[in-house]
């Protein structure tokens, strides 16, 4: 762990002269490097209790009075920053911040120009990682030209660590070609032993390493992630069992979110997949403003993708619901209420 703890101070350029805030729970992977890495090389955390990731207002001024230099948080909670940020006249909200770094979720470009824009002293990193790794395993720095596209690269790997890109032909795998999508598998130092008690999941999920002779760990995990490298960088694509079959071809969901994201009315929205009567039906959860009705959603989405990727159900929402790390809960969805039931209703049928 320690070893990946210095590939993080390295990437970020940790220093004696940093404040890293401390947003993680004590229990999860992030919490760990947000608790040691500053103090390993004679810098110092800002602990920020968990009320204040709820308000914006009580987050910024944390960030603020305690000169923080460098945060780690999800997407949603970065917006959250940016929203507080823009109601000042001034770019100087956070003069001490010098890196932000979005993580667990895709971060998406709209909110990424945002940042850039309003927080021009903070360089914007977008990193990955997994529970079952030590944290992050990927960085990639933000450039005004990522922000024109329709993705943000997760980057290249950090030291010590091994970014594989798979595609299953029959049982076995062979490496895909550059620019073609496969499955990420990660390798080296971060690879953790597996999953505590649970041998089933662990052999599902840890493989040999047989590329790399000299892996310290000798293992691989297989992150479940949809990714293509373009130029030596990784894209990741979405959640491969995100995938499915409507009316025989093969779609991706997070594809219609990324898509729609790029409505400037629409804050935040999840695709769901539900079987019905043998027939694979899609379900769009979103936030927006009152003027974007479903109907011109439905329009915006229709310009750029088929007929077949065009979600039955919508479903308008006052708030996207999140799980305890801040994600989007999407097994929660179903249980989500339309702030507008008659626009439920009058948009069945696409």
């Amino acid at each position: 762990m320690l070893n990946h703890l210095w590939g993080v101070i390295r990437d970020v350029r940790l220093s004696g002269n940093d404040v890293v805030a401390f947003t993680a729970p004590p229990v999860h992977v992030i919490g760990i490097w947000q608790m040691v890495a500053a103090l390993m090389v004679g810098g110092s955390i800002a602990v920020v209790e968990e009320k204040a990731l709820h308000f914006p207002r009580a987050l910024v001024d944390v960030l603020r009075r305690t000169g923080t230099s460098v945060v780690e948080l999800v997407p949603t909670v970065l917006s959250w920053i940016v929203q507080q940020v823009e109601r000042f006249d001034t770019d100087d909200v956070l003069p001490s911040l010098r890196c932000m770094i979005s993580t667990g979720e895709s971060l998406r470009p709209e909110l990424a120009a945002r940042i850039r824009a309003r927080l021009p002293g903070a360089e914007l990193v977008n990193a990955y990682g997994a529970t079952e790794l030590s944290d992050d395993v990927a960085f990639h720095t933000v450039s005004r030209a990522d922000c024109d596209e329709s993705r943000i690269p997760i980057g290249t790997p950090i030291a010590n660590a091994v970014l594989y890109l798979l595609v299953a032909e029959g049982k076995k795998w062979r490496a895909a070609e550059h620019g073609e999508a496969g499955e990420l598998w990660v390798g080296g130092l971060p690879v953790s032993a597996g999953y505590f008690d649970d041998p089933d999941t662990t052999r599902a999920n840890f493989f040999l390493d047989e590329f790399d002779p000299h892996s310290p760990t000798r293992r691989l995990y297989r992150t479940g992630d949809i990714a293509c490298f373009r130029e030596g960088v990784a894209y990741c694509m979405g959640r491969a069992d995100r995938q499915v079959k409507v009316g025989g071809t093969r779609i991706e969901l997070g594809e219609i979110e990324a898509v729609l994201l790029r409505h400037p009315q629409v804050e935040h929205c999840a695709v769901t997949a539900t079987e019905k009567n043998g027939r694979t039906e899609l379900s769009l959860y979103y936030v927006a403003g009152k003027e974007a009705s479903t109907e011109e959603l439905k329009r915006f989405l229709r310009d750029s993708l088929p007929t077949l990727m065009i979600p039955r159900l919508w479903v308008r929402l006052d708030h996207m619901p999140r799980n305890g790390s801040g994600k989007t809960d999407y097994h929660g969805l179903s249980n989500a209420g339309p702030s507008d039931l008659q626009e439920r209703l009058s948009s069945l049928h696409p």
